[in-house]
């Protein structure tokens, strides 16, 4: 089964909520994560993992700014336009996730 980008990137941010039990959406602003540049370098890893791309600095830069005024549909956004990432299988989410908890 396929999953989307969308709810793969949905799943990447809930990983980051302070209470768990909080509900996001794509329209969710990201300044209630209050991530600080060692989780946008943990998150901007598990983009590249996931979705077998490498994002260029410059635009890591430019999402350490973003993150903290955009929501989670402007990042996800910037990722389909920028890096052309489609919907990946659940195994190789699962598995990728897997890794980046260890």
């Amino acid at each position: 089964m396929k999953l989307s980008v969308n709810l793969i990137i949905l799943e990447i941010f809930r990983s980051y909520l302070i209470n768990e039990d909080d509900a996001i959406n794509l329209d969710t602003n990201l300044d209630i994560f209050n991530l600080d540049s060692l989780d946008i370098v943990e998150i901007t890893l598990k983009f590249e993992n996931m979705f077998k791309i490498s994002i260029d600095d410059d635009d890591i830069e430019r999402y350490q700014i973003l993150l903290n005024h955009k929501s989670i549909r402007y990042i996800t956004n910037i990722l389909k336009t920028n890096y052309n990432i489609y919907d990946i299988k659940e195994e190789r989410k699962n598995k990728i996730l897997k890794i980046n908890e260890k």
